[in-house]
């Protein structure tokens, strides 16, 4: 289904760099980035699991997008093709949007409906996916993070309060108290194009 997805998307816009001429790469590289890529690989963080049978599949169709950008001939190599288009490996690309996705998840509200993976392998078998991103984030919060009261006294230098006075390790507990300290009617917006309920804090 991502291979489908991403040769209609590539399809719907081919002819706007046909035989070199039209749109330059960069704009060839931006729309890859802005409308491709995201159909290709929409939910790619419930399926990829860093096997090589599903790069396989899907190396085709990310190459013929790295031709499209740099217009360079069929024959180009591949590491040449993903270089000159400034595209990120396949696998690399992947696991950067899994990893962006499980760090949202860590940091959602306690009451979300979705939470941090879990390690159970039983869990969602069809979603092979859930799996990866539990590797992919059980690193991320270790240990207990310091305090960083400033001391200083010197003319002019407020003493701010450390973010974590209590260093507690709780993604969520964090967000949602650096989240009350935000003014009043400020908009929220994530990397991954969320945003909070009713898509401001207070």
């Amino acid at each position: 289904m991502a291979v489908v997805k991403g040769n209609w998307a590539l399809g719907s816009l081919n002819f706007l760099r046909h035989h070199l001429q039209g749109i330059p790469a960069h704009v060839a590289h931006h729309l890859a980035m802005a409308a491709i890529l995201p159909t290709m690989f929409w939910a790619s963080p419930a399926w990829w699991t860093g096997t090589p049978m599903i790069t396989a599949t899907l190396c085709t169709t990310y190459n013929s997008v790295a031709q499209w950008i740099t217009g360079l001939p069929l024959n180009t190599r591949t590491m040449n093709l993903i270089t000159l288009s400034q595209l990120l490996s396949l696998e690399a690309y992947l696991d950067y949007l899994s990893l962006q996705y499980t760090i949202r998840l860590h940091f959602l509200p306690q009451h979300h409906t979705l939470g941090p993976p879990q390690a159970l392998s039983e869990t969602h078998p069809n979603l092979p996916g859930l799996h990866c991103l539990y590797a992919l984030s059980k690193h991320l919060v270790q240990g207990k993070l310091e305090n960083r009261t400033t001391t200083s006294t010197a003319d002019g230098t407020n003493v701010l309060p450390s973010p974590n006075p209590d260093k507690t390790t709780t993604p969520q507990q964090l967000h949602e108290e650096w989240l009350h300290t935000l003014p009043n009617h400020t908009v929220v917006i994530y990397t991954d194009s969320s945003k909070l309920e009713n898509g401001s804090v207070g």
